[in-house]
């Protein structure tokens, strides 16, 4: 196979992956009646992937516990992907482990899901609108100085000016909610 026919054959297949995750969790939703726009997308800003399978709203587990019986009771926060079968023999799992990942950054902008600006890795800061690779390292180069203490920092770091910061406040976080908190995420 072509090498540009691979990445037609790969991006059609993302393409279709974020598609189906839409429509397993009711992610679209029907226009009013004489809106010119087909369909929707709805936000889920709590969706989760377990075993492969995307998971939002209140059949979310809030906990690693409510996943692997007898795991510590670490919080599961939206975004993450977890793979049972691995997490769940680790003897101290913990988030970055193989088997708890992060979403694909394609798939956290598809769903809106959070991004904390303290923690994300540049490809996951690349996928704001407006956030190439190059201003995602100075990003973490400027959390690395000083972690940020509010989304509004961002304005200190050179590139990104109101326009920007405005783009990326919908989903930018600084700090993840308390644990009790996790369940009441939409």
């Amino acid at each position: 196979m072509h090498p540009d026919e691979h990445r037609q054959v790969k991006a059609l297949t993302k393409l279709a992956f974020v598609g189906v995750a839409w429509l397993m969790v009711g992610l679209w939703r029907a226009p009013a009646v004489g809106s010119n726009v087909a369909f929707s997308p709805v936000e889920c800003p709590s969706a989760v992937m377990i075993a492969g399978n995307l998971v939002c709203g209140q059949r979310r587990p809030a906990t690693l516990a409510e996943v692997c019986p007898g795991a510590p009771r670490r919080p599961i926060r939206p975004g993450d992907s977890l793979v049972p079968k691995i997490i769940c023999n680790n003897n101290n799992p913990t988030r970055g482990q193989p088997g708890w990942r992060r979403m694909p950054p394609d798939d956290l902008a598809a769903l809106a899901l959070p991004v904390n600006l303290n923690e994300a890795g540049a490809d996951e800061l690349a996928s704001f609108p407006g956030i190439g690779p190059a201003l995602a390292g100075r990003i973490i180069e400027a959390r690395q100085q000083r972690a940020f203490a509010t989304v509004a920092e961002l304005d200190d770091v050179r590139g990104i000016g109101p326009r920007i910061l405005e783009r990326l406040r919908s989903r930018a976080i600084v700090s993840w909610p308390h644990r009790a908190s996790l369940r009441k995420i939409p």
